[in-house]
């Protein structure tokens, strides 16, 4: 669970994300609340995803990803995870 990822005080080493089509941003969830003040602490405005959280708690990173599952107005938009692969 992403929201899991803010509560240890020091960035994980790793983190494996099984189903990352299925991270969410700020769109059509039910728990807006919380997820704002979870955005909150990390600096990020509504624009911050659960995408953006793993990136900021953790040192290293793999995502199983398939886009053509990506189906919800909820998840983070591919193109998220392009730039990830085209970042050097």
């Amino acid at each position: 669970n992403p929201s899991e990822t803010l509560k240890s005080k020091e960035k994980y080493d790793l983190l494996i994300v099984d189903e990352a089509h299925r991270l969410r941003k700020y769109k059509n969830i039910g728990w807006m609340g919380i997820f704002k003040k979870n955005n909150e602490k990390l600096g990020l405005d509504d624009t911050g995803t659960e995408l953006d959280w793993i990136m900021a708690n953790s040192k290293n990173q793999i995502f199983f990803y398939d886009s053509a599952q990506s189906i919800k107005p909820s998840d983070v938009d591919a193109i998220r995870f392009t730039d990830l692969l085209n970042e050097e």
